[in-house]
């Protein structure tokens, strides 16, 4: 299969903020959807699908409101990669159905991947604590800003119902995290992420 440079991709991430007004600040809840496309994964097919999420989460008098923005990262240098982020921020109002909407956005993901690649069963991604920790950290850094913020792991828990739950504690913003990280189908990673409020006197 040939190889469409202006849409390759080796990772996707994919980061929902809520806001409760356009220009406002961020509410304290946010998702990230990541994936490994490659091949002939189409940019502007998944920014059509984010777009129909606002729509499918929407209601009301006044439909779908976001924004989205898109960041493209390549290197020429040694062996090739390129990543895709698209930072999505939607109204809080229009959060009902987001899990579900996200996870068909990711099992459509997958879907394509096996398609692409006739995906060898071995490179499914491992799904344990030490791969929940990781995915739950990449997302808060995603969400702080910083990629250098010290973050320390407070607590991992027995995933339930394919759920690994993820307390982590950024010292620099005296603040703690939430993060539930689920897996989708071997092939993506879900994960909703909660910033819970600290007083900096105590513990």
């Amino acid at each position: 299969m040939s190889m469409d440079l202006d849409n390759y991709a080796d990772r996707v991430v994919i980061d929902v903020r809520l806001s409760e007004t356009m220009m406002g600040p961020e509410l304290d809840e946010s998702w990230v959807l990541t994936f490994n496309p490659e091949l002939s994964w189409n940019e502007k097919e998944t920014r059509e699908e984010l777009k129909g999420i606002a729509s499918s989460v929407g209601g009301g008098c006044c439909g779908e409101r976001y924004i989205l923005s898109t960041q493209r990262n390549e290197t020429r240098w040694g062996p090739s990669a390129a990543s895709v982020e698209f930072l999505m921020t939607v109204s809080a109002d229009l959060t009902s159905g987001l899990l579900a909407a996200l996870g068909v956005l990711g099992m459509n993901a997958v879907r394509r991947i096996r398609q692409d690649q006739r995906l060898d069963p071995d490179l499914c991604l491992t799904f344990d604590e030490t791969s929940a920790e990781s995915e739950a950290m990449q997302a808060v850094d995603r969400r702080t800003g910083s990629r250098s913020a010290h973050l320390t792991t407070r607590e991992i828990s027995t995933p339930e119902e394919g759920v690994f739950q993820v307390v982590l504690y950024a010292d620099e913003l005296d603040q703690e995290f939430l993060v539930e990280v689920r897996q989708i189908d071997g092939l993506a990673w879900l994960s909703r992420v909660v910033r819970v409020r600290r007083n900096s006197a105590q513990d």
